[in-house]
């Protein structure tokens, strides 16, 4: 365990340890979930590749519609 301190945002840093232990990169998709008094914090296919809105990815897209719309659009 590491003690950090939450910013004036809410914002705490991952430890670099932490990070490349569980292969967290810069823009990678993470899941955040409230359990009990902890924050779990894990990888997450459930986000849209672009604007990280919640997704049903049983499809594979990775992608939410309003994305896949605008790239129509393209």
């Amino acid at each position: 365990m590491k003690c950090v301190r939450m910013d004036k945002l809410g914002r705490i840093v991952i430890p670099a340890t932490f990070r490349k232990i569980l292969g967290f990169r810069a823009g990678s998709a993470l899941e955040v979930c409230p359990e009990e008094d902890r924050v779990i914090v894990r990888h997450s296919s459930a986000c849209c590749k672009l604007c990280y809105a919640s997704i049903d990815n049983r499809k594979g897209v990775g992608l939410c519609q309003s994305c896949i719309e605008k790239i129509k659009k393209i």
